[in-house]
This record gives C-alpha cells, sequence and structure tokens, in this order.
C-alpha cells in the first residue's frame, strides 16, 4: 500500500526500481482508482506482471461444452421426467453424462502428456514451469517425486483407510483396490487446492479433475495451437480453395465429433476429412466434415 504522504512524490518500484510518479491524494473512490491503475500501468510497461493471453479455442470449446452438459444434465431430464417422457430422459442424461466423460478423457490425455514431459520443459526453461501441477494418475504418481505436502496426504491416506488392502510386501492386494485409492488420493490433492465440486451421480474425483485441468490448460496452451495435423488448411493456395475449412466449421466439428477419430475413437494425429469428397461435388460445410485420424483417413483415401 502506497501510504497518503508520499502521494504527488515519485514511488520506487521494490522488483524493478523503476520511478512512478503518483497523483496527489482526493479522498474519492475515483481518485483511488486513478492510483492504481497508474501503477498497474507502470507494473506492466516494465513486465513485472504478466500480460495474460487469450484463452486457446478448442480448449474453450471443450469448457463450454462440459459447462452446458452439466447444467442440463438435470434441468433437461427432470423437465422430460415431469412431462412423462422418461425413455427420452434416460437418453438425454447417458448423453450429457457422454460428453462429460469425453471432456474428461481428453483433458487428461492433454493433461497427462504435459506432466510427462516436464524434464525436457526444464531443461529447455519453459516460462510456464511455474504453473502448478497436480499428479492425476497412478503413473505420474511416484511416491519418491511427490513434494511433502503431497507425501504426506499419501501415507495419511494410505495408513488411516487402506492399510487393509496391503499384502505383507506393502503391495495392493488387487486392482480395484489401487484405483480407488488413487481416485480418493488423487480428489484430496484437488480438495487441499480448492476444487470440492459434487454431482448426486458424477464421481467428485471427475469433476474436480475436469475443473482443474481446465484452469491449467486455459493457461498453459497457447492461444494458435491445434491439435489437427493438418491445421494449414487455412494457408492454402488459390487451387485449393475449394477445400477450405473456415475455423468456425472446425471448431463445430470438433466439438460435434468430441476430439475423437468417428472410426476408431482416436486422439491422435486427427484430420479434418470431407465425408464427400470435394471432387466428387463434396461441400465444406459441418454436415460433410468429420474427424478422422491418420491411419483411418488414409485408408478411407484407398477404398474411394
Amino acid at each position: 500500500m502506497i501510504p497518503e504522504e508520499t502521494a504527488g512524490t515519485a514511488w520506487e518500484c521494490d522488483k524493478c526500481g523503476e520511478q512512478i510518479k503518483l497523483p496527489l491524494p482526493i479522498n474519492t473512490q475515483q481518485a483511488k482508482a486513478k492510483i492504481i491503475k497508474t501503477i498497474l500501468h507502470a507494473l506492466i510497461a516494465s513486465k513485472t506482471l504478466p500480460v495474460q493471453s487469450k484463452p486457446n479455442k478448442f480448449i474453450e470449446t471443450f469448457k463450454n461444452l462440459y459447462d452446458e452438459s452439466l447444467r442440463l444434465l438435470d434441468e433437461e431430464t427432470s423437465q422430460l421426467i415431469n412431462s412423462g417422457s422418461d425413455l427420452k430422459a434416460i437418453k438425454t442424461f447417458t448423453g450429457h453424462v457422454g460428453n462429460i466423460g469425453s471432456v474428461h478423457d481428453y483433458l487428461k490425455n492433454m493433461y497427462s502428456l504435459i506432466y510427462r514431459s516436464m524434464r525436457m520443459l526444464e531443461h529447455f526453461n519453459s516460462s510456464k514451469l511455474g504453473i502448478k501441477q497436480i499428479p492425476l494418475s497412478f503413473c505420474d504418481l511416484d511416491k519418491y517425486s511427490l513434494n511433502g505436502s503431497q507425501l504426506k496426504i499419501y501415507e495419511e491416506l494410505l495408513r488411516e483407510r487402506f492399510h487393509y488392502y496391503l499384502d505383507e510386501d506393502g503391495e495392493f492386494k488387487d486392482r480395484d483396490y489401487q484405483v480407488y485409492f488413487e481416485e480418493c488420493f488423487v480428489n484430496r490433492l484437488l480438495n487441499e487446492s480448492g476444487y470440492n465440486k459434487k454431482h448426486w451421480y458424477l464421481k467428485d474425483v471427475v469433476l474436480n479433475e475436469i475443473e482443474f485441468m481446465f484452469d491449467y490448460l486455459l493457461e498453459f496452451v497457447e492461444e494458435d495451437f491445434s491439435p489437427i495435423t493438418n491445421d494449414n488448411i487455412e494457408n492454402s493456395d488459390d487451387k485449393n480453395k475449394d477445400r477450405y475449412i473456415s475455423k468456425e466449421t472446425r471448431v463445430a466439428v470438433w466439438r460435434r465429433d468430441l476430439g475423437k477419430c468417428v472410426q476408431c475413437g482416436s486422439q491422435e494425429k486427427l484430420e479434418y476429412d470431407h465425408i464427400i469428397p470435394v471432387s466428387k461435388g463434396g461441400s465444406n460445410t459441418e454436415r460433410n466434415i468429420q474427424l478422422l485420424c491418420e491411419r483411418c483417413n488414409r485408408t478411407k483415401s484407398n477404398s474411394l
């Protein structure tokens, strides 16, 4: 806080040493806001505060799908059951649960890739190393790589609730016990970090993982990143303009197909495919575009 008696003089920033001229004090909210704005502008100009970039479009698309499905999960189902349309309610409920599950799977694959690439990021001094991470799967839960607070939670949970499920060598007697321990441990870590989402049907750990991963990925993933291998389609030359797929169409198709190959379900090496080839009169509209992995797309091309 800037002492009132220093207003009207130069204030030296503790981090960069820059001299900032402060306005004279006036006992109004407007004057206080002006002082704060002056300091913030000076700090941003001297790069002592990070300038937030725009969120990645694909991550935002999945977040909108998740928010919408979670909201409609109970709302639409309740309305349909109250109107006597129970079968429609079951179909609707199952569809929204499936959407949420697909969002969770996609985010976890992306987050796990980043988590396991930390050694490479550290080697090249990535500017994003400071974003808080939480291990979310057993392949990430190396007991000896956990920090102090994480290890304490790990050992407490094991001692208090799961010691009955361990054999003489300290290993879980059954894989199901290990999976349950993993979920409880990860959820405890997320709770400690302020994620406490609950739903009467969905698992707490799934919702809390989704909430955390959205926060992490919206900060980590750069604005222009696209998971599609043929994303350079926007830069097509004149002879390929008839194959141009707009960004709006690509985002709509990605959301509809839930970011995975419609043939095999793979989330690797995805490409936008024309269902009816352009050479045979196919359009570049959403109805004629689908997501295929590289392998399925090549198989389809060879069969035409």
